[in-house]
């Protein structure tokens, strides 16, 4: 339910503008704890067209160092 939840926030965000600024895409991170989390999403973003560098599926530890425009953290509880 998470990942389908976030899969519509970011199509939301896409559909009405707000992952593009007057310099371009904004660089989008979607953040869970656990890895297993990560890996759904990702499967979930690449059947709905959101691949690329634009939109990166991570856990919390694979963001250290790396910056984006807009993160969003899911804190699953479970999967």
């Amino acid at each position: 339910m998470h990942a389908l939840a976030v899969r519509n926030l970011v199509l939301h965000l896409r559909d009405h503008g707000r992952l593009e600024d007057d310099k371009g895409k904004k660089r989008v991170g979607i953040c869970s704890p656990y890895s297993a989390q990560p890996k759904l999403i990702a499967d979930v973003r690449r059947s709905h067209g959101l691949t690329g560098n634009d939109v990166r599926v991570a856990t919390v530890h694979s963001f250290q160092g790396d910056e984006r425009d807009v993160i969003l953290i899911d804190l699953v509880d479970s999967i």
